[in-house]
């Protein structure tokens, strides 16, 4: 059983699927993964807010991307227990 080396400040690409990216790519994504469930649910509360003449959707529509975008990075980038690293 041999020591697995880390390099400091790289994430553990065998606990990524095959072909994810590593590195700046995987920050980027995740930051387009927020800001895009920010920008949809968000407008989509804004209509809802203008259309209806209410001012409570809007953040409640932020507050909905916000956390389906925190869900989808956790499932993709958090590997399952169960699963072995590949060489």
């Amino acid at each position: 059983m041999g020591i697995r080396r880390r390099t400091p400040g790289k994430p553990e690409s065998s606990l990524l699927p095959p072909g994810e990216p590593v590195g700046m790519e995987t920050g980027l994504r995740i930051l387009s993964y927020l800001a895009s469930g920010l920008i949809l649910y968000g407008g989509l509360g804004w209509l809802g807010d203008k259309f209806l003449g209410t001012a409570f959707l809007l953040p409640i529509g932020l507050i909905i991307g916000l956390v389906l975008a925190m869900f989808v990075i956790i499932r993709r980038y958090n590997p399952d227990p169960g699963d072995k690293p590949t060489k």
